[in-house]
């Protein structure tokens, strides 16, 4: 029998798409639209039904801001300095002076619409306008632009609370863009537009986002700065070094406040590695000038969890699903512990859909030899292992230890979040590859991609069965019904995300081939692909914006906040005395709303508080452990507790039945300052706070101190408490001798400035946690004002620094426009 002669596959023939005959002019426009239409669908509810998220982190900061910013609109002036929670704290570093600057424009658009939608629609024009700039056809770079703004963990930050990480990670994509064009340019244009972009990003506040720009740009950017020596291009390395320091400096002008600031205040927080040395935890903080590795490494992302990427319930979800399955419909609508992965808890969806990551792979392995796509390749790789954290300890240390400010950061699984924008920078690459290069030929490369893929899903279908679904603790935790329904849910949820990614594969994959074998045109192939990456990742999104707790903003504070018996009290108490929470509540900022608190919560308390809520709070040499003494020394004069509380000292005020709490006035609360008769001096920080466990500490009577001379005084005198605000503090003191006036403060050396009589006084440490200062015989008028100069100063910086960032835009451009070129 003869053999058929086989036809050779010719290569695809050149023909113009539609999607190639639109205007120029109109394509950013269509884009634009396209963007911006899942946006409205996520929050035109909100300004319909004039309502927001209002996550734990939200209401927390309403609760800790009521004071001061209500103290800001009386009278005008800028609170510095928060005494609503921990006895007070530092806030200067967290300010963002208003510029001539893209978030200044953000922030006047949110007043109008919701924050987050502005937010997201540039992130989106980011990711489209850099694949542009990297020659990625229009169409396709809207592909990649609307999967990115629907990425899941986007809604849950937004549910959370998780501002500054979102707008952080919004700006990155524009970052990368202006970056490659002053690499490419190396304009004075180019410098402007570069400096803007970075100033954006750390005038977000979120440094660990902003150290993983950093690192995103150093992967993509020192091969080719390198050749640029290699090949003797000294001159245009010249000009880009130039060029380069000028931009880092007038970023660092522009994002003066809050970089100098946060830097400053980062020494004296839990992220500036300074704990007493108590405890292999403290070792390890002070050895890594930061939080201590088991505290920064919890939130590792686990490589038992990588097909979360792709499969949202591989290890069960977020640990508060919403149950929307079919075989428990008692359960239907509630919420049930979904995640049984290797974090404590998981509040998002580490998930980037499957079909761009595939086309990710096609990037790569047809610009191989691109040196933009081996940077994102190298960096892909890098970012998935430093996330793994504790998991990859030899890779985490190595920055943890040697990095500077690493340390400081928490959340290795936090790493993900720029690795799925650079994913999604290399898919574009994939698509062009797949439009404009692959053909029937590629069959081979092509089918082996996509069925690996099938072939991935296929086996966690085949094998999931036999997966634990419950966790250690879970199964000490419940009992056999329980964890048998847990297992149950679990498996429901999972088994459908498998259907759902195999069916959505197995179509891309029909879609793929179809056009590779042109029996599907451009456009349809396009359309497809569109609509198959937007409906896969839009499910999982969908989920994570559902769960999202919406509430007109003004009712929300009304219900949160409203009067209770406990709140009643507390509000009409003079307020240079503070509260504690014990407790369950403990790190709730609910009563600051209300009243100053010893207790609270900070992702950056001072690290001196810290100290003593580990070390001192439940460490007395008591039955029931609580350190008194640090509680009266700090002005505790009410105390909140789930229970009763028998002590002599205690007055029973009031119990809140709803809340399960009971308000008790303590008679032993020292008040704002009084003298001292001794102070004793200690050799370090850790005797100190060891010495204040004891039982014979009295602090009403002395002051400890980090010093080499102790003194006596006849500690009598009379204190007067006369002037109290963020920002202020006065007394009357009249006293026969020299003393030492211990004032219930919160002791931090940069900013507060003592003076008596108009007389610069020093501010001594005491307590470990107050603060001290010496006074001579006779009637004064003490002050304490704080006034940061690194705060005052950074301020003249930043206003430079945005007047030559707008210098180097404005000229070159109309200078162009001059000229009548193109201004880029």
């Amino acid at each position: 029998m003869a053999k058929k002669k086989s036809k050779a596959i010719k290569p695809k023939e050149s023909k113009i798409s539609i999607l190639d005959t639109i205007p120029v002019k109109y394509r950013d426009i269509i884009a634009a639209i396209i963007i911006i239409l899942p946006l409205l669908f996520y929050f035109l509810p909100y300004a319909a039904n004039d309502v927001q998220p209002a996550g734990t982190d939200f209401l927390s900061n309403l609760g800790q801001s009521n004071y001061w910013v209500e103290w800001n609109k009386e009278t005008g002036e800028t609170a510095l300095w928060n005494p609503a929670i921990f006895g007070g704290e530092p806030i200067y570093p967290r300010i963002t002076p208003k510029l001539f600057h893209i978030d200044t424009l953000l922030s006047l658009a949110g007043k109008l619409f919701y924050w987050a939608f502005w937010y997201l629609f540039m992130g989106g024009l980011g990711i489209y306008f850099l694949l542009r700039y990297k020659k990625i056809p229009w169409y396709l770079a809207i592909i990649v632009a609307l999967v990115f703004i629907l990425l899941p963990d986007w809604q849950a930050q937004i549910g959370e609370g998780h501002n500054s990480k979102l707008r952080a990670l919004m700006t990155i994509p524009w970052f990368i863009l202006s970056f490659s064009y002053f690499f490419d340019t190396k304009s004075w244009l180019a410098t402007g537009l570069f400096a803007l972009a970075f100033s954006w990003l750390v005038r977000t506040h979120h440094f660990q986002i902003i150290f993983y720009g950093i690192l995103i740009l150093f992967v993509l950017y020192i091969f080719p700065t390198i050749q640029l020596f290699i090949k003797k291009e000294f001159s245009k390395a010249t000009g880009l070094f130039l060029k380069f320091g000028v931009a880092l400096l007038i970023t660092f002008m522009t994002a003066a406040q809050p970089l100098f600031t946060t830097n400053e205040y980062a020494t004296y927080s839990i992220r500036g590695g300074n704990p007493v040395q108590i405890g292999e935890a403290a070792q390890s903080a002070q050895e890594a000038s930061g939080v201590d590795f088991n505290y920064a490494t919890q939130w590792s992302f686990s490589p038992n969890e990588l097909l979360d990427f792709f499969i949202p319930h591989f290890s069960g979800g977020i640990s508060t699903e919403i149950y929307d399955g079919k075989d428990y419909p008692q359960l239907k609508g509630r919420q049930i512990p979904g995640y049984w992965g290797e974090k404590p808890f998981n509040g998002n969806y580490a998930n980037m859909g499957m079909i761009l990551f595939l086309f990710a792979i096609i990037g790569f392995v047809y610009n191989r030899k691109d040196k933009f796509v081996i940077g994102l390749t190298v960096f892909i790789i890098f970012s998935i292992l430093l996330s793994f954290g504790r998991h990859f300890p030899e890779l985490y240390k190595l920055f943890f230890y040697y990095v500077p400010y690493f340390s400081k950061f928490r959340a290795p699984a936090m790493t993900l979040n720029a690795t799925f924008i650079v994913i999604l920078i290399l898919s574009g690459f994939g698509l062009k590859a797949f439009i404009e290069l692959v053909t029937a030929k590629d069959f081979k490369t092509i089918a082996v991609i996509f069925g690996s893929a099938i072939g991935i899903v296929l086996l966690v279908l085949l094998t999931y069965e036999s997966f634990a679904f419950v966790t250690a603790r879970e199964t000490g935790q419940y009992d056999a019904n329980t964890l048998a329904l847990l297992k149950g849910v679990r498996k429901e949820l999972l088994l459908t995300d498998i259907k759902r990614l195999l069916i959505i594969i197995l179509i891309t994959s029909g879609v793929v081939f179809g056009y590779m074998f042109k029996k599907i045109s451009k456009e349809i192939t396009f359309v497809a692909l569109l609509l198959l990456s937007v409906f896969e990742i839009y499910g999982i999104s969908n989920r994570a914006h559902s769960i999202i707790q919406l509430s007109n903003t003004e009712k929300l504070e009304n219900s949160e906040f409203k009067e209770t018996p406990i709140t009643k009290i507390l509000t009409d108490q003079d307020k240079s005395m503070r509260a504690i929470v014990l407790g369950r509540d403990f790190t709730s900022n609910h009563y600051a709303y209300f009243y100053p608190l010893i207790s609270g919560y900070s992702a950056i308390k001072l690290q001196i508080v810290q100290d003593v809520i580990e070390h001192n709070l439940y460490s007395a040499n008591t039955q029931d452990k609580i350190n008194w003494n640090l509680i009266n020394m700090l002005s505790g004069k009410f105390i909140i507790a789930p229970a009763e509380l028998r002590y002599p000292f205690l007055n029973y005020l009031v119990s809140d039945n709803e809340k399960k709490q009971i308000l008790f006035e303590n008679k032993d609360a020292l008040p704002k300052a009084w003298f001292v008769k001794n102070v004793k001096s200690m050799n370090s920080p850790e005797e100190v706070v060891l010495y204040m466990n004891k039982n014979d500490f009295k602090p009403d009577s002395v002051a400890l101190v980090v010093s080499s001379e102790s003194k006596s005084f006849s500690g009598n005198g009379n204190v007067t408490l006369k002037k109290q605000s963020p920002n202020y503090i006065e007394f009357n003191i009249q006293s026969e001798s020299d003393q030492f006036l211990v004032i219930s403060e919160i002791y931090y050396p940069k900013g507060w400035i003592a003076k008596l009589d108009d007389q610069e006084v020093d501010v001594h440490q005491v307590n470990h946690v107050l603060r001290g200062v010496n006074t001579t015989a006779g009637e004064h008028k003490l002050t304490l004002e704080f006034h940061p100069s690194t705060y005052y100063s950074s301020i003249t910086f930043v206003w430079f620094g945005n007047i030559i960032i707008l210098l180097l835009i404005i000229v070159p451009s109309v200078l162009n426009w001059k000229k009548h070129k193109s201004l880029f």
